[in-house]
């Protein structure tokens, strides 16, 4: 049976034409049809003000959004689009989207074990006491092709919460998501000792769920102890990402993009209290001493993060008997501790699982056994221009940490930033190895020694960045040097696709270049245009 959204209270759901009102009204007709219903709902806005979208798990329900409405569409068939302008048509770009606009004070969206694909999520919510989530799965669940953006989310965590995961807790399959421009407020209110708090303000991975093919960009967790005497305690770890071994079995966290997002701690005021969040981190790991269970973070591009009052900036692994980690075919490039860059730290040795094939720029503290820690690249040398380049990422971003100003230059280049290989010659492939992870972001087989990163190298895609040919002139060149006719962000590329220049400019700036042939590309807070010039 195939059930549809819009705007009767007496339709059949079998058309679009009898379609029902609403997504709960869709579930009773589901109730009374044996087997596994889908629910269709088409694109537009679905307010929740005071209660909980919840997708019951006393029927077999797939529910898909973003339709047009158009009988005979499927889930496969809906119709797609650029949204962000990155080249790029992801798998949760899709022209009608469906909004869930949520302000309940508890959970957004509960999710029984089914298939949720296709929404738009904004949350703003505020709780003083318990657990709130914008998203909760179960196991068996999966969370796939959605949204999660511009949601604002206060929670006050007590002295005795256990938390894992504030903005979204994920249990189950959770894929091809974007997870943009979110802020979560994590205001600790006890004063001494308590539980450990293993919570994570952005999103919480439960032992045994696996989050693969996702983007997290320009997200801010803020861990707040103002209010009290304290700080809060060392388990506070991952504020973006958490791989929490709460339940048994492995963790996965996969061919995920990870970059421009920022975690700020705020100590409490009582005199010898810690300034620093000890294990503050952007992704990391914890688990209860009571359970085994491994962590996979594998083929993830993590790169030009901030973190403020923290003891980490990239990624920090926790080890202790009940936790076997795999950090592996990772590029951790360029995230920061307030201007000092600082990519990986572990508490204590790695003698089990593997710390191997990643490769790091610079910054990394932590205690590696030879027996665990395995080809990395822990320190390139990066002392001239072209070396800063040296993993060839297509279109990355420049600015290290977020930037919420709409329509901003550097708000532009993290929506349309590109983590793909750009060259041949880039310095991440080849430095991985073979895990059971075989496929990158994108849906290509890794080649048999595989990249670091989320990407394997594509030839197809590496090309220059293609020239706008109806645009107004950005520079020109006189005098030995590139002129700006524009204001804007200005990345200068060379021909292999290396970025040779980047920086702020105004009109009339004079930037000094040696003679040759290069792409422009100019961000304004209008559009974002390019340039071929000859110097």
């Amino acid at each position: 049976t195939t059930l549809f959204r819009s705007g009767s209270s007496t339709g059949t759901g079998q058309t679009w034409a009898t379609a029902v009102k609403n997504i709960e009204q869709a579930q009773v007709l589901a109730d009374a049809n044996p087997g596994t219903d889908d629910i269709y709902v088409k694109g537009g806005t679905l307010l929740y003000p005071g209660s909980s979208l919840v997708i019951r798990a006393t029927n077999d329900v797939n529910v898909y959004g973003s339709f047009k409405g158009i009988d005979g569409e499927s889930p496969s068939t809906r119709p797609m689009m650029d949204v962000d302008g990155d080249k790029m048509i992801e798998p949760w770009e899709f022209e009608y989207p469906t909004i869930i606009s949520s302000t309940n004070p508890n959970n957004a969206v509960s999710l029984a074990a089914a298939i949720f694909d296709g929404f738009t999520l904004t949350h703003v919510g505020t709780k003083t006491t318990g657990v709130m989530s914008s998203i909760v799965g179960v196991a068996g669940a999966t969370f796939q092709n959605n949204i999660i953006k511009n949601s604002l989310v206060n929670i006050t965590i007590n002295g005795t919460s256990v938390y894992d995961g504030i903005l979204i807790k994920a249990i189950g399959t959770f894929k091809n998501c974007l997870i943009e421009k979110n802020t979560v407020n994590a205001i600790v209110a006890f004063s001494t000792g308590g539980t450990d708090k293993y919570f994570a303000p952005i999103m919480g991975i439960t032992g045994g769920s696996t989050v693969t093919d996702c983007v997290f960009r320009n997200n801010k967790g803020i861990i707040d102890c103002s209010g009290t005497s304290a700080g809060a305690t060392s388990s506070v770890k991952g504020v973006i990402v958490n791989l929490y071994g709460a339940a048994s079995g492995s963790t996965y966290f996969t061919n995920s993009l990870v970059y421009n997002n920022e975690v700020v701690y705020v100590p409490g005021t009582a005199t010898g209290v810690t300034t620093t969040l000890t294990s503050g981190c952007i992704v990391g790991t914890a688990g209860l001493s009571s359970t085994l269970s491994s962590n996979y973070i594998l083929n993830c591009t993590i790169a030009n993060n901030r973190t403020t009052n923290c003891g980490n900036g990239g990624v920090f692994l926790y080890n202790n008997n009940s936790i076997v980690n795999y950090l592996e075919n990772n590029a951790l490039w360029n995230n920061q501790l307030g201007a000092v860059v600082k990519n990986l730290a572990i508490n204590s040795n790695v003698t089990t699982g593997r710390v191997g094939y990643n490769v790091m720029n610079k910054g990394n503290n932590g205690t590696y056994t030879v027996a665990a820690a395995l080809n990395n690249t822990f320190d390139l040398n990066i002392t001239n221009a072209d070396s800063l380049t040296s993993p060839r990422f297509k279109l990355p971003t420049t600015l290290v940490g977020c930037n919420r100003v709409a329509g901003s230059a550097d708000s532009i280049s993290i929506a349309q930033a590109d983590w793909r290989l750009n060259s041949a010659t880039s310095y991440l492939i080849g430095k991985g190895i073979v895990t059971t992870n075989l496929t990158d972001k994108a849906g290509k087989n890794f080649a048999s020694t595989p990249s670091a990163g989320a990407y394997e190298f594509d030839a197809s895609i590496a090309a220059v960045i293609p020239v706008n040919q109806n645009v107004t002139t950005l520079a020109y060149s006189h005098d030995g040097k590139i002129i700006s006719k524009q204001e804007g962000k200005l990345q200068i590329f060379s021909l292999t696709g290396s970025v040779v220049w980047n920086g702020n400019v105004v009109c009339e700036q004079k930037i000094t270049m040696p003679s040759g042939c290069y792409l422009l590309r100019l961000t304004s807070a209008k559009e974002v245009s390019t340039q071929k010039i000859m110097h």
